[in-house]
Parts: C-alpha cells; structure tokens; sequence
C-alpha cells in the first residue's frame, strides 16, 4: 500500500490527518493537525515490521495503526478496514 493510498483511507475517519515528507532522507511524519503521532519511511508500506540492512526496525501498516487506535484516533474496526486496504 502507497502512502497516498493510506493516508486517503485514514482521512475517511479522520479528516486532520496529513503525512508530510520531507525533502531529503527516506522519513515521513504522520501528523493530527500541528501534533506529530509517529513515523514512516517512504515507499510501500508492508502489513508487518521489518528490519534494514543495518538492523533497524521499520514499521509496517499494523504497528502504525495500532498507534493511532491507542491514541484514540481510530477504532479497532476502522482500523481493520485500513489494514485490509477497504474503503470506508
């Protein structure tokens, strides 16, 4: 799944949510208004973590979104929906 295409399904529940990508490096910030929640790196996001050459951890569409339902942004089955790539 692209970054566009999470970013949009997010947005169906929760219009405040933007990612901003940085002009240089590989990190995108996931924002609610002006307050960070968490990072990504550009590209596909996989359904799971996994780690680098280097042996650092990158998260995957479950980590992320098991964030924002601790935040209280999302519900489980809102979630679910956005991990399964279903339309709102």
């Amino acid at each position: 799944m692209t970054l566009k295409t999470f970013e949009k399904l997010i947005q169906a529940y929760e219009p405040r949510f933007r990612i901003r990508q940085a002009g240089y490096g590989d990190i995108v910030g996931c924002f609610l208004g002006n307050d960070y929640l968490l990072r990504l790196n550009k590209g596909d996001i996989p359904l799971y973590s996994w780690r680098d050459k280097l042996g650092k951890r990158k998260r995957g569409r479950m980590q992320a979104l098991q964030i924002l339902h601790n935040h209280r942004i999302l519900t489980q089955q809102q979630a679910q929906k956005i991990m399964w790539g279903i339309c709102a």
